[in-house]
């Protein structure tokens, strides 16, 4: 024998329709997602990666160019007469890489990068044609200077 089958009730009527309205947004949600191009979402892509790359890139760079300056700012100088023995012993030690590049190449340096700029302070440096050369540099506000036509062996330090 057969069973007849009732009409459903409302409320199971309700469910099929809550069912078949979810399923048919879940398919819509799927076509949506499928005719989306990937070159919206590669494009976004790249924007966020620039967006966050940039700021990386500019506070490398400034680290690495400001290093000296951004340092400073943190640290103390020190007193006069220890700012003023630390000029002359950076110009005793430049003098001495000078006078190593003479031996060395029969030459003065061109300038101050053939023998290493001092990693602090303001230095200058002038070669004359006669093998005599002047050195001047400032550090911590504390100024000294070398000029070989007037100094035999050691640098001195000038107020």
């Amino acid at each position: 024998m057969k069973e007849q089958q009732q009409p459903p009730s409302a409320s199971q009527q309700l469910v099929d329709q809550l069912v078949d309205s979810a399923t048919a947004d879940h398919q819509t949600l799927r076509a949506q997602r499928a005719a989306r191009p990937s070159v919206v979402t590669r494009q976004r892509a790249v924007r966020v990666a620039l967006a966050l790359a940039i700021p990386i890139l500019i506070a490398v760079l400034l680290t690495s160019f400001a290093q000296e300056k951004l340092l400073s700012v943190f640290e103390y100088p020190p007193a006069p007469a220890m700012a003023g023995r630390q000029a002359q012993e950076m110009l005793d030690a430049l003098v001495a890489e000078i006078d190593a590049f003479r031996q060395d190449y029969d030459t003065l340096p061109a300038t101050l990068v053939d023998v290493g700029v001092p990693p602090r302070g303001q230095w200058s440096y002038a070669a004359s044609g006669n093998g005599q050369f002047k050195v001047e540099g400032t550090l911590y506000g504390q100024a000294v200077s070398f000029d070989s036509t007037r100094a035999a062996a050691r640098p001195v330090e000038r107020p």
